[in-house]
């Protein structure tokens, strides 16, 4: 699908202006330029997922769009899930009151990951 399809897609289905749905295009193209994500369109759909979530409102930048679609990216990697796991894991961390915001739960999970990864090496070894 072209970019432009997929920016217009994304638009139809957040809701968002054409300029902000721009914004996001931009964001999403950048953070698989540094290789996170399968595809510009998976980016989008993790763009929709942040928004959704309300880690990100229509009016973020596009730096802001950029940090939480490359974090959720990123711990979906380390953890092999799924961009939509992830979130609704940052999203549970969020409610449940114990992180305050994206970025302390994006690192509590992060961290957890990491332990897990040790863990695994360690009983393996």
């Amino acid at each position: 699908m072209s970019a432009e399809k997929n920016r217009d897609l994304f638009q139809a289905q957040t809701g968002i202006t054409e300029a902000q749905a721009r914004k996001f295009g931009l964001a999403a193209g950048e953070v698989y330029a540094d290789a996170y994500g399968e595809s510009v369109e998976s980016n989008l759909a993790t763009a929709k997922l942040g928004l959704q979530y309300g880690f990100l409102d229509p009016g973020a930048t596009q730096r802001d769009a950029e940090h939480v679609i490359s974090t959720i990216k990123g711990i979906s990697t380390l953890a092999e899930t799924e961009a939509s796991e992830t979130s609704r894991a940052i999203g549970g961390l969020i409610n449940s009151g114990l992180v305050e915001n994206f970025d302390e739960a994006a690192d509590v999970l992060a961290a957890l990951g990491v332990l897990l990864a040790a863990l695994a090496g360690h009983v393996a070894g």
